[in-house]
């Protein structure tokens, strides 16, 4: 069993999906009642091994689509993660907005689910019917009341651009869609075409590096006068709304992962589960694990402390990482310091506006600095 007190997140993987989305490159297969049955045993058995019943702040459920569960199915999984969900302070369930019934969304409220993220992607139906996704703005409204009638207020939506067709129009409904209806927490990504997908098979055209630019700056600036605070590269909140969970990741701190294709970190170890259903199926789980050194650790704390627009306190890296390491990236903080590209603001190391879009380019030269 892995141990560690500093552990206080678990991330927990369902991969079954009602149909399989043009851009979608997660684990991920297609429902199937006897293998949910089968799959909940062995998430059920990899939990108790790798989990120790403590005090976590936060769960989170994602996919696939975990709602696509039915009710008995989705009874079995919230009784599974009950054993460690007493002390939750954020619990979020991933919710395509066509699979949430009455029936399901009081089993969530009855199980301690305070938050819910909806994947939208955009709401123009023509654009949501080209990603393959099922759903139509009615299924989002429905959805949401549902969510919000027994209590659980605390929504956050995923919105894409960069889809073949898609419009600086169309981005600016998406925004005003989603400030009207009050979505407190919004995650806004640029479509990648990763391999394997529907998109990246047909040869979907991909946003210049210039296009894509514009199009970002123009998100960030219309949710802003919305009044969101956009806290990460992606994510765009509400006064106290921003992710709990989703911030251990870009802290870098510790969580465990648990399902097909889920990753975690665990003291200086870092896993990832099998993708293949069938090898999780037969309960062989860990495909890979990597042991961090502390200079991978301390490129890691950039690459995703940075990524915050709080950025990261210089103070906190030198106690962890050795002052030694600080010294041997300063030339190149010196240098974008100059470039106007980061800066450092009440002790914290954080990227300008411009910075944000060339985040990748300046990583690469910390890494080469510490690997």
């Amino acid at each position: 069993m892995m141990s560690h007190n500093t552990v206080k997140s678990l991330y927990i993987h369902v991969p079954f999906c009602s149909t399989i989305c043009h851009y979608c490159d997660f684990c991920k297969v297609l429902y199937y009642k006897p293998w949910v049955a089968l799959y909940l045993e062995r998430l059920k058995e990899e939990i108790q091994n790798t989990v120790e019943t403590g005090e976590l702040d936060t769960i989170y459920i994602g996919g696939g689509t975990p709602s696509v569960l039915d009710e008995r199915e989705l009874k079995e999984l919230l009784e599974i993660v009950k054993p460690y969900s007493a002390y939750v302070k954020e619990y979020t369930m991933e919710i395509n907005p066509e699979t949430l019934t009455k029936e399901k969304v009081m089993l969530l409220k009855n199980y301690g689910i305070n938050r819910a993220s909806l994947g939208v992607q955009s709401f123009n139906e023509s654009i949501v019917k080209r990603m393959n996704r099922q759903h139509h703005n009615q299924d989002v409204f429905d959805c949401i009341s549902l969510l919000r009638e027994v209590g659980i207020d605390n929504i956050s939506i995923d919105l894409i651009y960069g889809v073949e067709g898609m419009t600086k129009e169309m981005i600016t409904d998406d925004v005003n869609f989603a400030a009207n209806l009050n979505i407190p927490h919004i995650s806004y990504y640029s479509l990648l075409l990763e391999e394997h997908t529907v998109f990246h098979l047909t040869k979907m055209p991909e946003l210049s590096q210039e296009e894509s630019s514009h199009y970002y700056s123009y998100i960030v600036d219309q949710l802003k006068k919305h009044g969101y605070h956009h806290y990460e590269v992606s994510n765009f909140a509400y006064e106290f709304f921003e992710s709990k969970h989703n911030s251990v990741y870009w802290k870098n701190e510790q969580y465990y992962g648990v399902g097909c294709g889920a990753s975690g970190y665990v003291g200086n170890l870092r896993y990832t589960n099998t993708k293949s259903i069938n090898q999780y199926l037969k309960g062989k789980t860990v495909f890979e694990k990597t042991e961090l050194t502390k200079d991978d650790q301390a490129f890691e704390t950039l690459m995703l402390g940075l990524r915050m627009t709080k950025g990261i306190s210089i103070k906190d890296f030198v106690k962890t990482y050795g002052n030694n390491r600080f010294q041997k990236i300063l030339p190149i903080i010196e240098k974008y310091y100059n470039n106007h590209l980061l800066v450092e603001e009440s002790g914290y190391l954080k990227t300008t506006d411009k910075g944000m879009l060339l985040l990748d380019s300046i990583l690469v030269e910390f890494l080469e600095r510490l690997l």
